[in-house]
């Protein structure tokens, strides 16, 4: 995990960074590294059908990609569809686009 870690410290340097995985993922990856708590945790896990998604052990999630497939008027193909549970201005900044550019997410799912 030493080398996840020096580029995720790496990229957090330049923009906000925030974890994208899903719980499996996530432990098959890293192990789990205290490290990784300092981040916003956006998991996910595709379902509608539970209150939450499933997360690392002592980990909780700011934001949860519940599904792949959503549908959003004006757009012709799917979209993700995402919950948050973030700090109200946290939220807020990333609503207003801040920090919304692809390459300020670090995505570890395959």
């Amino acid at each position: 995990t030493a080398m996840l870690h020096d580029l995720v410290e790496r990229l957090a340097s330049v923009v906000p960074l925030r974890i994208y995985t899903s719980a499996v993922e996530w432990a098959a990856i890293t192990m789990q590294p205290l490290w990784a708590l300092n981040y916003l945790h956006w998991l996910a896990h595709y379902s509608e059908h539970v209150a939450e998604p499933d997360c690392p052990p002592g980990w909780g999630w700011d934001f949860w990609q519940f599904s792949s497939t959503g549908h959003v008027d004006g757009i012709s193909t799917n979209v993700d569809l995402s919950r948050s549970n973030a700090p109200a201005d946290t939220d807020a900044a990333l609503r207003a686009g801040i920090g919304a550019d692809a390459a300020e997410i670090l995505r570890l799912t395959t």
